[in-house]
């Protein structure tokens, strides 16, 4: 946004204001993951605007003439809240309506979910088991690889993320057997 709103103005909905609401959060589930930030994409088209995880679309936002929603894939619903008004499309994606940047703002929690789901579903090239950070990663409960992009074809960062840790200080598994 290139101007200052001045007080009691209140900021024009838009895909690029929906995407800058969303930014900062959706950063942060990449920090939280480990992931290289300039693997979010947001793409305009003609019917809505997609927002991308690398080559996985994540969800979509439509903020045209009457028409404003942020739609995500069905299966992904019982991540979202059942009080916003939703409906489900053709293309197995479901909306939801939104009328002002505070209804974003209420669907933050759940589309970081979202999000951080669909991280674990972004193809892993030249997959690998756990690197020689794997103790480190292990005592701090996450990947701390500093190749960020080495650490997304990573297997054990997605054990990690399900709460089973096999090294350090943390183990919880012994045996092949999970300890609660």
């Amino acid at each position: 946004m290139n101007r200052q709103m001045t007080f009691g103005e209140v900021e024009t909905l838009t895909e690029d204001s929906v995407y800058a609401l969303l930014q900062p959060s959706i950063l942060n589930v990449f920090d939280q993951n480990n992931i290289d930030r300039s693997h979010l994409i947001m793409n305009c088209g003609d019917q809505y605007s997609s927002v991308f995880l690398c080559s996985n679309l994540a969800f979509r936002i439509r903020v045209r003439r009457k028409t404003n929603y942020i739609a995500v894939k069905s299966k992904y619903k019982s991540q979202m809240p059942l009080e916003i008004a939703k409906k489900k499309m053709a293309d197995d994606f479901i909306c939801y309506d939104i009328k002002d940047l505070n209804d974003v703002k209420t669907l933050i929690p759940h589309l970081m979910c979202v999000v951080d789901a669909e991280i674990d579903c972004i193809p892993r090239s030249d997959p690998y088991d756990c690197c020689s950070q794997y103790l480190e990663c292990s005592n701090s409960k996450k990947c701390v690889n500093p190749r960020k992009d080495s650490s997304m074809s990573c297997g054990y960062k997605k054990i990690l993320k399900s709460g089973r840790i096999f090294y350090g200080k943390n183990r919880n598994v012994d045996n092949e057997r999970f300890i609660e």
